[in-house]
C-alpha cells in the first residue's frame, strides 16, 4: 500500500484485532487468524476481509504504521468530540517568561525606573540595614557559646544556637534583601550564600574562643534543609 492510500479514519489496530503500537510479529499473526475467518472463500464477507488485509498492510511496515498513526492523531487533533475546540497538531505552544537574573531580584539599589512611588525610602533602607546587622552580629556572637559553656556539655548541643542561627540568619537576610518579584530559587540562592558566609564566620570565632565548631559542622546542614524546605514549599492558606 502506498502513503497516499493510507485512510487516518480508520482504526486499523481495532480492525486488526491488536494492541496499540503492535509489533509486526503481532500483525502477522493477527492476521493469519482474521484471514482464515474473513476470507471469502470461508463465508466471510468481501468488504470487511478488504479492510483487514488494508490494515495488516500498514501495521506490519514500520514507516507506514508509523505514518497512520502520525495522520491519525492530526486527524483527532483537528476533528475533536463536540465540546471541544479544535486543536492543531503543530501548534506553537505559549513561550514562557525569561526567569530575571538574581541581581535583578535584589533590593541593591532604589528603582527609580518605576518612579518616586516604587523607590523605597531612607527610612525604609535603614531599617532593612539595621535589621541585618543585628542578624548577622548575633549569628556570628552565638558562634562563642560553645567556648562560654565549656566542656561539661557536648559540643554538639552548645553549638545548635549557632546552626540554628546560621540558618533562620540566612531566611531573614532572603527575605529583607529580595523583592516581590523574587521567586522561590531566588530566595534559596540568597539563603545558602549567607548561610555559608555565617557558618564560616562562626567557625572563626568559635575557633577564636578555644572551642571550635568544625566538628559538628555536617549536623549544621540539617536546619538549613528545614529551613530551605519552608522557603520552597510554603504553606497556603
Amino acid at each position: 500500500m502506498r502513503r497516499s492510500e493510507v485512510d487516518p479514519t480508520c482504526d486499523y489496530e481495532r480492525v486488526l484485532g491488536v494492541g496499540r503500537g503492535a509489533e509486526p510479529g503481532e500483525v502477522r499473526t493477527a492476521w493469519r487468524q482474521q484471514a482464515r475467518r474473513l476470507h471469502p472463500d470461508t463465508g466471510g464477507d468481501a468488504a470487511v476481509f478488504e479492510r483487514a488485509r488494508q490494515a495488516y498492510e500498514v501495521l506490519v511496515d514500520p514507516e507506514l504504521a508509523a505514518h497512520w498513526r502520525f495522520l491519525r492523531a492530526a486527524h483527532a487533533a483537528a476533528n475533536p468530540p463536540p465540546g471541544r475546540a479544535p486543536r492543531g497538531p503543530l501548534d506553537p505552544m505559549p513561550i514562557p517568561a525569561a526567569r530575571p537574573p538574581l541581581r535583578a531580584v535584589l533590593r541593591i539599589a532604589p528603582d527609580r525606573s518605576a518612579g518616586p512611588a516604587a523607590a523605597d525610602t531612607g527610612c525604609a533602607r535603614g531599617t532593612r540595614l539595621l535589621l541585618l546587622m543585628l542578624v548577622t552580629l548575633g549569628a556570628v556572637a552565638l558562634g562563642m557559646v560553645p567556648a562560654a559553656v565549656g566542656t561539661q556539655v557536648p559540643l554538639i548541643v552548645t553549638g545548635i544556637p549557632a546552626m540554628v542561627a546560621a540558618a533562620l540568619g540566612g531566611w531573614v537576610v532572603a527575605v529583607t534583601v529580595t523583592t516581590q518579584h523574587a521567586d522561590a530559587a531566588h530566595r534559596v540562592q540568597v539563603l545558602g550564600i549567607v548561610w555559608a558566609l555565617l557558618s564560616a564566620a562562626q567557625l572563626l570565632v568559635s575557633w577564636l574562643a578555644g572551642a571550635p565548631l568544625l566538628g559538628v559542622l555536617p549536623i549544621a546542614t540539617i536546619p538549613l534543609v528545614m529551613v530551605t524546605t519552608v522557603v520552597l514549599f510554603p504553606r497556603s492558606g
